[in-house]
């Protein structure tokens, strides 16, 4: 028998699991069907999102399972896996930066170049970002490094100096 969780438990139901995948399958249907129709024209907020789902869509939001399922995570993050999901089906369904939302980008919009544009920019963002946690981190690192003095921290200072060092490389082979 499968140990149930916390929020299995909270669910109060007796498949959780089945449950979670139909639900899951539900939400990326109908997510889909909303980026279909309306995502070609404009981007889409999560918020629109979800107001499409609470006014047009079989779940019950009045249930409290369905409550229960969609505060474990946040209709955000349910909303971003079921994107996330149908990417990887192999709809083209992008996110914008800041708060644009999201979008149904495929050959029949009429932006199609400006919108993959972005979409690259927004990769280069956080090629960007990566780069800043990485200098951030080696200057925390340093400064870890410099405190550890005593000689029973030797060892320690050993591993932290070839975890600096891995960092460096990396940092190297990326440039």
């Amino acid at each position: 028998m499968k140990k149930r969780t916390f929020w299995d438990i909270i669910l109060g139901i007796n498949n959780p699991h089945k449950f979670r995948e139909q639900a899951k399958r539900f939400l990326n249907r109908e997510v889909l069907i909303y980026m279909q129709n309306y995502g070609k024209a404009d981007w889409r907020k999560t918020e629109a999102i979800a107001d499409y789902l609470i006014s047009n869509s079989n779940f019950n939001f009045n249930d409290k399972t369905i409550q229960k399922w969609f505060a474990e995570i946040g209709f955000k993050s349910r909303i971003s896996d079921a994107t996330h999901d149908l990417r990887l089906l192999g709809y083209p369904i992008i996110a914008g930066n800041g708060k644009k939302g999201y979008r149904y980008a495929d050959e029949t919009i009429s932006d199609l170049t400006e919108v993959w544009t972005s979409r690259w920019e927004l990769w280069q963002k956080d090629i960007q970002n990566v780069a800043k946690q990485r200098e951030i981190d080696l200057k925390l690192l340093d400064a870890i490094i410099e405190k550890l003095t005593k000689p029973e921290e030797k060892e320690k200072k050993e591993i932290l100096i070839e975890i600096r060092a891995k960092y460096r490389k990396n940092e190297k082979q990326e440039n």
